[in-house]
């Protein structure tokens, strides 16, 4: 999903960035445990709350998010 923002908080520091055109996204956080939030209408089907960033280290946090669109049924 192109356009969602993902926001990471630790205390009192904080830090977003913005999924690209083809839903990834890259940040750069200190290491800490960042509290990740999702700013979206959409459900979030899977993903970690939280990330723990060790010293030195990439780390890799994918989410799945539901609309809650459905394409209807053709009826026989």
């Amino acid at each position: 999903m192109a356009g969602l923002e993902i926001d990471f908080t630790h205390g009192g520091d904080s830090a977003k960035t913005v999924t690209d055109p083809t839903g990834h996204y890259k940040v750069s956080l200190a290491s800490e445990t960042w509290t990740v939030h999702l700013v979206t209408k959409m459900r979030v089907i899977s993903g970690p709350s939280q990330v723990a960033v060790p010293s030195s280290s990439t780390v890799t946090a994918n989410y799945v998010v539901d609309s809650g669109i459905r394409v209807p049924v053709p009826q026989a």
